[in-house]
């Protein structure tokens, strides 16, 4: 076989297969980088919902409205212990509405809520919350 027959048609499959390798590999960096800019699109984000949760829990005025649990119902049926940014109430014989009352206010608040727990007997209710902010 004699290869200076065949030296054009060897240029031209060489060049289309160098054509075709740069052509593989630039599609391979476009998704490359459009990968990276998701993950940077949603590291942003989570980064602002950082910043805005920060905001709302740094905030000075959650604890007046945390207080303003105890004067959801009368203060009979309160057992009250908050230290620093931490809250345990404990509401006995609680009528619906005072519980519904209660549960509005409780659920409004910016506020990490730790347990909750609500027991019905007859037609009282128990609750015992806890939180932090």
């Amino acid at each position: 076989m004699n290869i200076k027959k065949y030296q054009n048609e060897l240029i031209v499959l060489a060049a289309i297969f160098v054509l075709c390798i740069t052509y593989f590999y630039k599609q391979e960096q476009i998704a490359g980088q459009t990968q990276k800019a998701d993950s940077i699109n949603r590291s942003i984000g989570e980064y602002r919902e950082i910043a805005a949760l920060q905001n709302i829990w740094g905030n000075k005025n959650i604890t007046p409205k945390v207080d303003q649990l105890q004067e959801a119902v009368p203060r009979t049926k309160i057992k009250w212990n908050k230290t620093g940014k931490t809250l345990t109430a404990i509401y006995d014989n609680l009528s619906a509405s005072e519980l519904n009352k209660l549960i509005n206010k409780m659920l409004n608040l910016a506020v990490e809520i730790e347990t909750l727990s609500i027991k019905q007997s007859d037609s009282a209710y128990h609750v015992e919350f806890a939180c932090k902010w």
